[in-house]
């Protein structure tokens, strides 16, 4: 005959939630999830920023090889927001900053390049991009771009970004003090990239990622 102890013990949800074995494991669950969350979240936000690159490079060539003056970008948002009605990032203002950033930073490669910053190719660009930047969410980016007059001062910024987790509203306001500026004495090698890794999940990245969507189009 069985022990009684083999036999399999049904028991309603409430009772789960004194059983302290079961509320370990659902709060390991739950960090795992938020993990996978964030990793797939970054992941498009790295692939976005990649093809928003190489589109960058296409519309100043563009713009070069044909002569096309500033219609031709309100032309190219009509006609990608018909092709894909339900993707983000397509407004003619976006387009303008993606083409602000691009030239932003592809005007300073050689620079980059000579000051050790590290480069990764990006598909259907001939220009490499600089790494950092895959790390940092594009509406960090365009204020980042539109607030720094120097390249120096962005990578400063970037980096605070990545280092401090810093939300958008965080960056703007230390970006409105002057930080870099303020700091300069304190800084031995302003050029150099501070090592960066995806070290923590975050909640607040994962919602800034996400209401960038949200948020692209206004």
């Amino acid at each position: 005959m069985a022990e009684k102890n083999n036999i399999p013990q049904f028991v309603n949800s409430d009772s789960f939630m004194a059983d302290k074995n079961y509320l370990k494991w659902l709060s390991d669950l739950k960090k795992r999830f938020r993990m996978a969350q964030l990793k797939a979240a970054v992941k498009v936000n790295t692939e976005m920023l990649k093809f928003y690159w190489s589109l960058g490079e296409d519309i100043c060539e563009k713009q070069k090889q044909y002569k096309w003056g500033a219609n031709f970008m309100k032309r190219l948002s009509l006609d990608l927001r018909a092709e894909f009605p339900q993707a983000e990032g397509f407004s003619w203002s976006n387009l303008y900053k993606i083409r602000k950033w691009y030239l932003f930073y592809s005007s300073q490669i050689e620079f980059l390049y000579q000051a050790g910053t590290k480069l990764q190719k990006v598909d259907n660009a001939t220009t490499p991009m600089p790494d950092l930047l895959q790390f940092v969410p594009w509406r960090h980016q365009t204020v980042i771009v539109s607030k720094c007059a120097t390249i120096n001062a962005a990578l400063f910024y970037l980096n605070k970004v990545v280092e401090d987790n810093m939300s958008r509203t965080e960056l703007e306001h230390v970006v409105k003090a002057q930080l870099y500026e303020r700091s300069l004495h304190g800084i031995t090698t302003p050029l150099g990239v501070a090592s960066y890794q995806l070290q923590e999940v975050y909640d607040r990245t994962l919602l800034e990622i996400k209401q960038e969507a949200s948020e692209e189009e206004k």
